[in-house]
């Protein structure tokens, strides 16, 4: 039997991103920059297992459902369509076997629009679903990051991030739980991540990585440090590198992060929605599970 979900094909990715999620610029930005990223890896045989999938081969009403595997054995689902009533996307998510419910699941940054389809198929299906993050996503035009200027301090430096940077990063994020340190390295191998160093013993003060997701992430400052302007800094530079690419950064930020929420919006970032970062599991776990 045929699934509802089948593989976009390799030579309409590009048709897909640019003419029918541009439509819907900058609500479809975080899946946009998602499958433009995984396709770059999957040319660079990163050893990434990700499925990018349209609903009856019909890539037109913009209906996508992304699957990135982890090694840990869960997964990171992203749901999105173009669609009001979110019919397609909430049957979609309902007949399709190419989701394994009882795996541990993720679904990132869903819009608001889309979240009642994914709570509502999780507990059709039987199991219980938690709010992980309740979030937003910000964004900067390519042509504005681009222009970005950065003003640095005497007493440290910008650089790249390098691999014997991420254990330490890793070991202090707050998403260490779902995200595993050898997913981290693949990410700054492939995408890249600036840090700002002092520049008397080159310690890492601050730091910010392209995601998998194609945005800004991992922005955090070493305990001690905060206030002295370094991740304003550390976001400008990777802001303006990715304008120079012409991509326009996003970013997912917590409601509840009102001092990152507050950076981004005073260094230019303009709001696009409300997002959730949703897990599944069984009612029986429910208790254990991260909700806010």
């Amino acid at each position: 039997v045929v699934d509802v979900l089948q593989e976009i094909p390799t030579d309409m990715i590009g048709y897909f991103c640019n003419n029918i999620l541009k439509r819907d610029w900058p609500n479809s930005i975080h899946v946009y920059y998602f499958i433009k990223t995984m396709s770059e890896w999957k040319e660079k045989r990163a050893g990434v297992h990700v499925s990018l999938l349209c609903m009856e081969n019909n890539i037109e009403d913009g209906t996508f459902i992304g699957i990135l595997y982890s090694e840990l054995g869960s997964c990171t689902v992203l749901a999105y369509t173009q669609e009001d009533s979110c019919e397609r996307l909430t049957r979609a998510l309902r007949e399709t076997r190419r989701i394994k419910w009882s795996d541990p699941l993720m679904f990132e940054a869903v819009l608001q629009k889309h979240t009642a389809a994914v709570h509502t198929i999780a507990r059709l299906k039987g199991f219980e679903t938690s709010v992980y993050a309740q979030s937003n996503i910000l964004y900067m035009p390519s042509n504005d990051a681009k222009d970005l200027s950065l003003k640095c301090p005497a007493d440290v430096f910008v650089a790249p991030l390098k691999p014997s940077h991420l254990p330490y990063i890793h070991s202090v994020w707050a998403h260490n739980d779902i995200y595993t340190l050898r997913e981290l390295q693949t990410t700054l191998r492939l995408n890249g991540g600036f840090g700002v160093f002092r520049a008397s013993d080159h310690q890492l003060l601050c730091w910010a990585i392209h995601t998998h997701y194609g945005g800004v992430g991992v922005l955090q400052t070493r305990s001690g440090c905060a206030g002295k302007g370094y991740a304003r800094l550390v976001v400008n530079c990777i802001s303006q590198a990715l304008g120079k690419l012409g991509i326009s950064p996003h970013v997912c930020v917590m409601d509840a992060n009102l001092k990152s929420l507050s950076l981004f919006r005073s260094g230019g970032y303009q709001h696009v929605s409300s997002i959730q970062y949703i897990t599944v599991h069984d009612f029986s776990s429910s208790d254990s599970s991260s909700s806010s």
